[in-house]
């Protein structure tokens, strides 16, 4: 198997609720620089965003963040990881995050978090599956995230709330 280079992290710009979503932020990034990985993820500085890359970055990853120029000023652009890349639109932050990345992961997140599920489960018609499923069978974790709208409502990540189908 290929080792791993690089993990794009898909993450909120807020805490949440839960102060789990914060330590596991942290222990992910800490993760990846122990184990010489590069970050890829959307560029803030604030919330779960800033905190996987400060960790990453204190552990000796290379972080790379790609964020829209119209989040700039919301998600505060992080100016000191290792390179900041500012795109034009949210279809151009994806297509750069996935070329620059051979794994992805989703932490807690906004509303964008929806769109990286529906992305990830088309993904799994990618060639890239191929390696997702090659590190399951020899052992590694694989998370599954169900229910994801509901989860961020009740973790205060989305704001808003769901109502029971009758």
């Amino acid at each position: 198997m290929t080792p791993l280079k690089s993990v794009c992290v898909y993450c909120g710009s807020a805490f949440g609720a839960n102060p789990k979503h914060r330590a596991t932020a942290q222990r992910f990034g800490e993760l990846l620089g122990r184990n010489g990985i590069d970050l890829v993820y959307g560029g803030g500085r604030v919330g779960l965003m800033g905190v996987i890359a400060d960790a990453a970055l204190k552990n000796g990853s290379k972080v790379i963040g790609v964020i829209p120029e119209h989040l700039q000023s919301k998600e505060v652009g992080h100016h000191g990881i290792s390179e900041l890349r500012i795109v034009p639109n949210m279809h151009e932050r994806k297509v750069l995050m996935f070329q620059l990345s051979d794994a992805f992961v989703i932490l807690p997140g906004g509303f964008s978090y929806g769109d990286y599920l529906r992305c990830g489960a088309i993904a799994r018609f990618s060639p890239i599956m191929e390696k997702v499923t090659e590190h399951a069978n020899s052992g590694g974790y694989v998370w599954g995230i169900c229910n994801g709208f509901q989860i961020l409502c009740e973790s205060h990540l989305l704001p808003g709330a769901l109502l029971r189908n009758d």
